[in-house]
């Protein structure tokens, strides 16, 4: 189903549908990251409660900023994932759950005070699902297209299974479809096509062996088999590439496939161009649209290029007339025992840092006169400030730590192991 708020079709609650005055909206309970939720755990989603409760998100045992780190993260990404939409962003954030422990009230506080000091300065405003289905109704006479980017920010988290560092995903949806691609692939993962009909009276894929907590474990199913069902992709061949010319970019796409597809999405990651907002520095060759995104943290340049694929060969062509930028990443790795996210949020930078393998790692913090930073490891969480001079730190598998107070570029300079 949709993560933002949808027009319900008639044949099916999952799928989009018609609008207008006597459309059915469909608002989701708070905005997830698709396939970690999908795949492992409901409860990876911008939520607090679950956050720390279910999946020691923060790995903080006091109910503070640090706590909410990770939430503060996904809050922030979901801001900026509006410069890739033209109209209104919607999404939601699920505050519930008071009661089950002492520490998500005060965490469901801090979400909402969070909330507020980031609308001082950032286009956000709040509503009631009942105002934003009357907003659809009025505007609206099709789900409106939105596109949604996110890095990874439970890395270092396993619970429910998850790996510990898992790609960066793209979700592409609107009245025709929803895409769901994970990086680097130009094929979508799931591509479900609303132009189609769907009928699923029931709840379906009873075939496929679910683990204990219910869920399908991935890899052990054929999810083209799975219902709804998805558009079988695997009947495609797809290849990109990218060629300077003159002070422009030029993408090209070719794909050869064994039948047709109206409508299809793929992505086209890191574009090594500027990303700008409005329309008119990029243009299209073939039956095909281009869709600009804008990755949360590091700016890049991504996009969705949406096309009609006939039967045989077909080629298109994006051209990006935009400055040249070198590429960023929210990645870091020390050696081959060490990776981690990095993301600067409100004028400070918050590393997860994890081991690689099923081996203890030390890590050493060896910072120059004048440098300070905070270590908070899990599960716990207490901080330990770390001066000019050596620290040392053992990340157990399975463990993971945060560090702040040094760039992405910094934490290769000053962190090692031995």
């Amino acid at each position: 189903m949709p993560d933002r708020p949808y027009f319900i079709s008639r044949e099916d609650f999952r799928k989009a549908g018609d609008g207008g005055p006597d459309g059915m909206v469909g608002i989701p309970q708070c905005q997830r990251n698709t396939f970690l939720a999908h795949d492992y755990d409901c409860t990876y989603v911008l939520e607090p409660a679950w956050n720390e409760f279910m999946n020691r998100g923060g790995g903080r045992k006091e109910v503070d900023d640090i706590h909410m780190s990770r939430q503060y993260d996904f809050f922030d990404a979901m801001l900026q994932n509006k410069a890739s939409v033209q109209g209104p962003y919607f999404f939601s954030v699920g505050i519930e759950f008071n009661g089950v422990a002492p520490e998500i009230a005060p965490s469901n506080r801090l979400m909402m005070e969070y909330a507020i000091r980031r609308a001082a300065t950032a286009p956000l405003v709040f509503s009631t699902g009942p105002a934003v289905a009357d907003f659809f109704r009025r505007h609206y006479t099709e789900t409106p297209e939105s596109v949604c980017y996110q890095p990874d920010f439970f890395g270092g988290l396993t619970q429910k299974w998850k790996p510990a560092s898992y790609p960066d995903t793209l979700e592409f949806e609107g009245p025709a479809g929803k895409s769901l691609f994970q990086k680097p692939d130009l094929l979508p993962m799931y591509h479900y096509d609303y132009g189609t009909t769907w009928d699923y009276p029931d709840w379906g894929n009873e075939q496929f062996p679910r683990n204990e907590f219910g869920y399908l474990t991935p890899g052990t199913y054929d999810r083209f088999d799975a219902t709804p069902r998805i558009v079988d992709t695997r009947g495609f061949e797809v290849t990109r590439t990218d060629a300077g010319v003159g002070e422009t970019c030029r993408i090209t796409v070719r794909v050869t496939a064994k039948a047709a597809q109206a409508g299809m999405a793929l992505a086209l990651w890191d574009i090594p161009r500027a990303w700008r907002p409005g329309r008119g520095w990029w243009s299209v060759d073939g039956n095909a649209r281009f869709v600009p995104v804008r990755a949360p943290f590091t700016g890049n340049l991504n996009g969705i290029l949406v096309v009609d694929i006939a039967e045989g060969e077909n080629l298109y062509t994006v051209t990006i007339a935009t400055p040249s930028r070198t590429l960023k990443t929210t990645d870091v790795t020390i050696g081959e025992a060490i990776e981690g996210r990095v993301y600067p949020r409100d004028g400070q930078v918050t590393a997860y840092l994890w081991p690689c393998g099923d081996s203890p790692v030390t890590l050493l913090l060896d910072l120059p006169e004048g440098k300070t930073a905070r270590a908070y490891m899990a599960p716990e969480g207490a901080e330990k400030t770390c001066g000019p001079g050596l620290s040392r730190f053992q990340l157990a598998p399975g463990g993971w730590m945060r560090l702040v107070g040094l760039t992405a570029a910094e934490i290769p300079r000053y962190v090692t192991t031995p």
